[in-house]
């Protein structure tokens, strides 16, 4: 079974010899299934320090876990997360299990970079811009909403939505902190 995992599975000692590892990882790191040296070896620039650290939670804790940038021969870096426990018969060796996570991990720094994008969009619009949960309470609003309504953002946010609208017949009319009401359009979008 292990053969076929395509998991790393790799054993090594409690000074990060490596003792054994599975095709999978051999193929994964571009080493062979009888490779032997390190496991700094196959740490990423980043993060190669915290070989030591690692080696000493297992020695300590008798397990350890976490992330690592691993590099092949090829140089190509990968991320990859792990668990890794000492074994029962033989306290000085470990068996570590990784799983490839790239793609994951690419995928949300996309995601993260694109939500920055639409933040900075929402806060830069000239339009007065709020953001309500289904209860009607404010959970966001821009500086242009802030200054319509002429209040600071820590009180809009938070505060409920007739807090802010007045509605006369069919017209709508913010209320601004000094009550000067203000005619209005508004769009309700439901992001369902």
């Amino acid at each position: 079974m292990l053969q076929q995992n395509r998991a790393i599975v790799v054993r090594h000692d409690v000074r990060g010899a490596l003792l054994s590892l599975n095709p999978a990882a051999a193929h994964s790191l571009g080493l062979e299934t009888d490779a032997r040296g390190s496991l700094a070896n196959w740490l990423g620039p980043d993060t190669r320090g915290q070989l030591a650290g690692y080696l000493q939670r297992l020695r300590e804790r008798g397990q350890a876990s976490g992330m690592l940038n691993l590099q092949g021969r090829d140089g190509a870096g990968r991320v990859w997360a792990y668990s890794a426990a000492l074994e029962r018969d033989d306290p000085t060796v470990a068996q570590l299990h990784a799983v490839d996570i790239s793609d994951l991990a690419a995928v949300e720094d996309v995601l993260r970079q694109s939500e920055d994008r639409y933040r900075r969009s929402l806060t830069r619009a000239s339009d007065g811009i709020w953001i309500f949960d289904t209860d009607g309470v404010c959970r966001y609003a821009n500086d242009a909403a802030s200054q319509m309504l002429k209040r600071p953002i820590c009180e809009i946010v938070g505060a409920a939505f007739h807090d802010f609208v007045a509605l006369a017949g069919e017209v709508t009319r913010l209320v601004p902190a000094d009550g000067d009401l203000l005619p209005v359009e508004f769009s309700v979008i439901n992001p369902r």
